[in-house]
């Protein structure tokens, strides 16, 4: 994860000016569309994956290039539910020796709940980031298709 302050989106320093006169970097330009879901997610992490897809794709935020935060996103979510099940039993365990110990699945909640979170504002799912996260122009209508009044094409 980089670390320092984000990238002001590039709508808002249009808005702002560009005192530098540097050229601004533009969007690639990639057309909305669901990515793949894999076949290698778990239980959870296909769970989270449909409610995620559910939400952004209406939105048209998501492309087929989206796949590999999503993949993450939905990894990390699958990582918080496996260590809150094992977290029911307690959250310390008594060792061969008697000692009282603090289980590791702890850690690996508080790591997991991070990375989901960071993830989480990357897709424009935080209540900060989502003022950030724009939607994708859908694609045109070719003239044939406007003359036959067919419903806009999935390009993506």
């Amino acid at each position: 994860m980089a670390r320092g302050r984000k990238r002001t989106p590039i709508p808002l320093r249009v808005l702002r000016g560009n005192p530098s006169g540097k050229p601004l970097p533009q969007s690639p330009g990639f057309a909305p569309g669901l990515p793949d879901e894999p076949g290698w997610l778990d239980s959870d992490a296909k769970d989270e994956w449909q409610r995620l897809t559910g939400i952004l794709g209406p939105a048209h935020v998501l492309t087929k290039g989206d796949a590999g935060i999503l993949h993450a996103c939905c990894d990390a979510f699958s990582v918080i539910r496996r260590c809150q099940r094992a977290l029911a039993g307690g959250l310390t365990y008594v060792t061969a020796a008697g000692l009282i110990k603090v289980r590791p699945e702890g850690r690996l909640l508080a790591d997991a709940r991070r990375q989901y979170v960071a993830y989480l504002a990357e897709l424009g799912l935080s209540p900060a980031s989502r003022t950030k996260v724009q939607p994708l122009a859908s694609p045109k209508p070719t003239g044939i298709e406007k003359f036959l009044g067919l419903p806009e094409p999935n390009r993506g």
